[in-house]
C-alpha cells in the first residue's frame, strides 16, 4: 500500500497512509467482504480504499 501512496500524488495524508500502524488498524476495521476484496491486491480496489481513508482524514 505504502507504493500505492507514493505513486499517488492527489492524497493530502500521505505520511499517514503510509504508516504501518495506521493501515493495519484501518483494515482489521473492515468489514470481511471489504477486506477480501482489498486482499486480493488488486490496485484499483486498493487504492480506492486509501483514497477514502485520506477524505477521512481530512475531515478530523
Amino acid at each position: 500500500m505504502p507504493v500505492l501512496v507514493e505513486e499517488d500524488t492527489e492524497f493530502k495524508h500521505r505520511e499517514v497512509l503510509r504508516d504501518t500502524d495506521f493501515l493495519r488498524e484501518r483494515l482489521s476495521a473492515l468489514p470481511p467482504k471489504k477486506f477480501e476484496s482489498i486482499s486480493s491486491a488488486d490496485k484499483y480496489t486498493v487504492t480506492v480504499q486509501l483514497a477514502a481513508w485520506d477524505r477521512e482524514l481530512g475531515r478530523h
